[in-house]
């Protein structure tokens, strides 16, 4: 189905190579504060030329795409709108053809998102989010100088080495072992002045409220001169302690190796170090070419249960759907797995080969959230679960509901389309034929729930035959008559407007025989569905029902009911008997007309006709150009006027003074210089 995913969650349609957008803005979008704080910035379209005019219109676009990742009840929003805005660094616009790396992606969106949201209260969102710093340090260790040189690096993602290490903190180990600068090599201490041996090392300073960590998976091979991907196996856990990889976790292990004792205490309690792992983008595929998707953990979302709602779901593009935690190890540790294959010899064997998926960024969540400071302000609605772990600023005003943060015009727009989208999936929901069916046959159904079908060219509409031979109460037959016309209108409309355009054609066969069987127990219908027919708003029905619809079984049943209604109309009507000839029109044949009345009688004016000859001349009217474009489904077209001439001589004068031999023969390219005006029916493969 193209619904919202059963798990409750909207995917992002990739338009070529877009997934590693994708897989990142899911992520983003499932740390829900963040999104809050995206939703509620509010800035004004940029005029033309202005500086961060680009930055803005992406800005504008993406609070869109979360908007409809909000509230929409479709399976994906197109990322088209967003693409068109976006721009690189050097400007140019997103090629969505070409893959990029998800970590290079990452650090643009960052920085332009930042350069969007000066001058509004969510400013310092990013800073708050993701914004960690690390600690550059040369640490003297010979001639006296125990000196420390420090410079501080803003990051919104820590690297981490992945070849030859077997896990995420062994990886974490090598920045904060640094190296030994001795020998040839010994650093100059600015403050002392002379060469010493130093310890060079990396360490974090400041540890932001969500880690994102790149794994680095890609590297240039100088043996073979070309960019490689290392699928070494590369563990990560699902909770991280991050003290002894911080500077003042560096600074007690090495008071514990001079003294035996750690003193100093941490700056801040042991929750501020605890991460657990909350997101998984994983690259699938070759250092060329690949595809990228993203494992999440849902907080507090809409399978909120008993483990308060902390599933795990796997975001694929348009793709959602819930991910076992179980399978983490398997489908993001990377390493090789067994495959099976036949030798030379026929003969099956199992061989270890390189696992082309393994998990590219990992996203760490604090534990225990920050408090958000007073620059960072963001509104949380009442029916957020947000509120069980955050405290609402009292300086801004909250709304009622999550739908409240979304800007009022893209909300309304949203809400319409889910409005279309949701009648149009329902209108053609099998439950709902069903329930239709059931109330077209209510009225033509008796106290035993058998359908009664009488058939009397003499009823009427006013005097039906209800089936039950007790039942002559006038007041009960008017009601029963009544109730029969607006079931088979109700039938007509049902057929027309959706049964012909459902995708599923197995019950048109069924439909058309019961309306035929309502028509003929009730007559009156039969005048009322040619009338309908005949309206302005309705002819386009002939028109696309028998024409332009390009399933023959649909066109077949729209003819079948409509013959059934013209035979009945003449039939109970007395029109057989003959009918006044329509007058002379643009391509009609003038030895072929009659005089302007008919022999006996009928009115000459189209709009006094009966309802069966006004559904004729329609059609009638058709000839020759629109049938001609579409003469690959014109069988139906002209299957009604066949049969229509069968019923009696008047019908075949009809025609003939409507000028039907004439606009056929024009039809056929008859004469010449009609037929350099017409247009070419039929091709080798398909005759007309």
């Amino acid at each position: 189905g193209q619904e919202r995913a059963a798990c409750g969650y909207v995917g992002l349609k990739n338009l070529g190579a877009t997934c590693y957008m994708n897989s990142l803005l899911q992520q983003l979008f499932m740390i829900r504060m963040f999104r809050y704080g995206l939703l509620s910035a509010r800035v004004e379209p940029p005029e033309e030329g202005t500086p961060g005019q680009a930055e803005i219109q992406m800005l504008r676009q993406l609070q869109v795409m979360y908007s409809y990742l909000q509230e929409s009840e479709k399976k994906f929003y197109d990322t088209r709108p967003f693409c068109s805005v976006y721009r690189d660094f050097d400007g140019m616009p997103m090629n969505t053809s070409l893959q990029m790396d998800v970590d290079e992606f990452l650090n643009i969106f960052f920085d332009k998102l930042e350069t969007a949201l000066k001058g509004t209260p969510q400013k310092n969102i990013l800073k708050h989010f993701f914004g960690g710093t690390m600690s550059n340090q040369v640490i003297g260790k010979s001639g006296g100088c125990t000196h420390t040189s420090e410079v501080v690096e803003h990051i919104a993602c820590l690297q981490a080495v992945v070849k030859h290490k077997r896990s995420l903190q062994e990886s974490l180990e090598l920045f904060v072992k640094g190296e030994v600068l001795d020998g040839a090599n010994q650093y100059r201490c600015e403050k002392c002045g002379v060469l010493v041996d130093a310890l060079k090392r990396t360490c974090v300073k400041d540890l932001p409220n969500t880690l994102i960590v790149a794994l680095k998976r890609f590297e240039f091979d100088l043996d073979q001169m070309r960019k490689i991907k290392v699928t070494d196996s590369f563990e990560f856990p699902e909770r991280l302690d991050l003290s002894p990889y911080t500077k003042e976790g560096q600074a007690r292990l090495e008071e514990l190796e001079a003294t035996g004792v750690a003193v100093t205490p941490l700056p801040h309690p042991l929750p501020y170090y605890l991460f657990r792992l909350v997101g998984i983008i994983v690259h699938s595929g070759t250092a060329d070419s690949g595809h990228y998707y993203s494992f999440i953990k849902e907080r507090g979302g809409p399978g909120a249960g008993s483990n308060g709602g902390e599933r795990w779901l796997q975001f694929n593009d348009t793709l959602v759907e819930p991910f076992d935690p179980a399978d983490i190890q398997r489908c993001c540790f990377g390493g090789t797995e067994p495959i099976s294959h036949f030798d030379h010899l026929h003969k099956q064997v199992t061989m270890q080969v390189p696992k082309p998926y393994s998990a590219y960024l990992l996203l760490y969540e604090r534990v225990e959230p920050l408090p958000y400071p007073e620059d960072c302000v963001i509104p949380i609605p009442d029916d957020s679960p947000c509120l069980k772990f955050c405290t609402r600023s009292p300086a801004i005003m909250h709304p009622a509901r999550e739908s409240d943060l979304v800007e009022p015009a893209t909300l309304a727009r949203v809400r319409e389309e889910n409005k279309r989208f949701l009648m149009d999936i329902h209108i053609f929901d099998l439950d709902y034929f069903q329930f239709v069916s059931s109330l077209v046959r209510l009225p033509f159904t008796d106290s035993m729930g058998r359908l009664s079908l009488p058939y009397s060219t003499g009823t009427s509409a006013e005097s039906p035959d209800s089936g039950d031979p007790e039942d002559n109460d006038p007041e009960a037959l008017a009601t029963l008559a009544l109730a029969r016309r607006v079931s088979v209108e109700t039938g007509v409309f049902f057929l027309a407007e959706t049964l012909c355009r459902a995708k599923e054609k197995d019950g048109l066969p069924t439909a058309t025989t019961l309306l035929q069987n309502f028509i003929s127990a009730c007559p009156g219908s039969a005048e009322w569905i040619l009338r309908l027919v005949c309206q302005p708003e309705r002819c386009g029905w002939l028109h696309t029902l028998l024409l332009v619809c390009p399933v023959a079984e649909a066109r077949r049943a729209f003819a079948d009911v409509l013959l059934h209604a013209l035979r009945h109309s003449l039939l109970v009507g007395d029109h057989g008997s003959g009918v006044g000839t329509s007058p002379q029109r643009e391509g009609s044949d003038p030895s072929l007309r009659s005089e302007e009345s008919s022999p006996t009688g009928s009115p000459t004016s189209s709009l006094e006709w009966p309802p069966a000859y006004q559904v004729i001349d329609a059609l009638l009217l058709m000839l020759p150009r629109d049938v001609e474009q579409y003469w690959r489904n014109f069988s139906e077209y002209f299957y009604v006027l066949f049969h229509f001439s069968q019923m009696g001589v008047a019908q075949r004068e009809f025609l003939l003074g409507g000028g039907a031999f004439h606009r056929l023969a024009e039809l056929c390219g008859i004469p010449e210089e009609c037929a350099k005006k017409r247009i070419k029916m039929g091709d080798k493969l398909t005759p007309p």
